[in-house]
């Protein structure tokens, strides 16, 4: 008998054709540096109770709607799943490194391999594999059609940024296989130090945490169509919410509270991720405009700087990454 230690665990990201839940097309791709994956695999029994059982047990079990949720995080060195999360992805023409994020709305369908086109998000696959010593004893998940549903960007003084992708996906497939081979990207990964923010023009030079969170609010169907698993998911309504945690500084913090919680006004926001190590390996920049401040405590302590969490509601968002390790690569 041989136990799955948990350090053996794979988990990479394999690339489907471009069509919700298309075939796997064979190139993996380095996700980051996963701290975990937990996928539900619900098989939806359906419990049967009828006159005549003459107990009062559940007399049979039948197969129901059969649905696939997961949750997955780790640590990044580029943001593509982030910009899966958020629309359309293409490359920026004329550059080997450079590519752009922008909402599409889901009248929009357009190749995702098509060049310097607009997008919508794709479908993509999870291979998650618990290996153990011997032929035939690995304990392998591959989890197609995955869709993004909420993603969260964190970033926290002294630590890496993380992000969660909580996703809905069509199927799941398992085996004892060994998993794929991938190329590990050992660049590092985004780290607090790397990360600014801007909001209405002025650098926030004390903020302690960010929290970034894209909402699609995707709903997944079981159609009458013959199959237990989902249809293609379709998108709900689309929502951004930017948490910034700083300390008050007598530079913005009133003119924050002044014209933008209480005077309603709009502004926009950057947050961005500079890790460069030569110009343009390793930057990413997220654009928020139309941005509505929804909630600015600023409560008095006894001792410590005085601190606030402002709740920020951006309209759109748009992003720029710049990241040699994925030239000529399909983002």
């Amino acid at each position: 008998m041989a136990r799955y230690i948990n350090n053996l665990n794979v988990v990479i990201g394999i690339h489907e054709s471009g069509t919700y839940a298309g075939s796997i097309i064979g190139s993996t791709f380095w996700i980051g540096q996963v701290q975990s994956h937990d996928v539900t695999d619900n098989e939806g029994l359906i419990e049967q109770r009828f006159l005549g059982q003459n107990d009062r047990n559940v007399d049979r079990f039948i197969q129901g709607p059969r649905t696939v949720e997961g949750t997955l995080t780790y640590n990044p060195s580029d943001m593509r799943l982030v910009f899966w999360s958020i629309g359309s992805t293409r490359s920026v023409s004329g550059t080997s490194s450079t590519f752009a994020v922008q909402e599409v709305e889901p009248s929009v369908r357009l190749s995702p391999y098509t060049s310097g086109a607009l997008n919508p998000p794709i479908s993509f696959a999870l291979e998650d594999t618990k290996q153990a010593a011997g032929t035939g004893q690995n304990f392998q998940k591959i989890v197609r059609g995955i869709v993004p549903n909420i993603t969260t960007i964190s970033a926290t003084q002294g630590g890496k940024v993380e992000v969660e992708v909580n996703y809905l996906a069509q199927t799941l497939y398992h085996g004892s296989s060994a998993n794929t081979s991938f190329v590990e990207i050992t660049r590092s990964p985004y780290i607090w130090s790397h990360v600014s923010m801007t909001l209405a023009g002025s650098a926030v030079d004390t903020a302690k945490s960010v929290e970034f969170v894209i909402a699609n609010n995707r709903t997944a169907p079981h159609y009458l169509n013959g199959s237990r698993d989902i249809s293609v998911p379709f998108e709900g309504n689309r929502n951004y919410n930017l948490n910034v945690t700083l300390d008050l500084d007598g530079v913005y913090a009133e003119r924050l509270y002044r014209n933008f919680f209480k005077g309603g006004s709009s502004f926009n926001a950057t947050f961005d991720l500079n890790a460069d190590s030569t110009a343009g390996s390793q930057h990413t920049v997220f654009v928020m405009s139309g941005c509505y401040i929804t909630d600015m405590p600023t409560p008095s302590e006894l001792e410590g700087v005085a601190e606030s969490v402002i709740t920020i509601r951006p309209q759109t968002i748009t992003g720029s990454e710049f990241n040699s390790f994925l030239s000529g690569g399909i983002y």
